[in-house]
């Protein structure tokens, strides 16, 4: 017998039912979202930045401006 209050087995079916297809859902477009970040476009390289200093010893002038690039290879 059903109390007062108390949802009917239906309701409770069909909510559980669209908690699974949200919850597919959700981790669907999450693991499309991580594939496409690893993927690089094509004719594009992976590009991050960071710190490099560098000591010269005995410089001839007292002000040197440049720049400069570096590339890490893996090995």
């Amino acid at each position: 017998m059903a109390k007062e209050g108390d949802l009917p087995k239906s309701v409770v079916v069909v909510l559980v039912v669209l908690t699974i297809v949200i919850t597919l859902l959700g981790t669907w477009s999450v693991m499309q979202e991580v594939r496409r970040i690893k993927e690089v476009p094509p004719g594009q390289n992976p590009v991050q930045t960071g710190r490099i200093s560098i000591s010269v010893r005995n410089p001839q002038t007292t002000q040197v401006t440049g720049k400069i690039s570096v590339q890490v290879k893996r090995r």
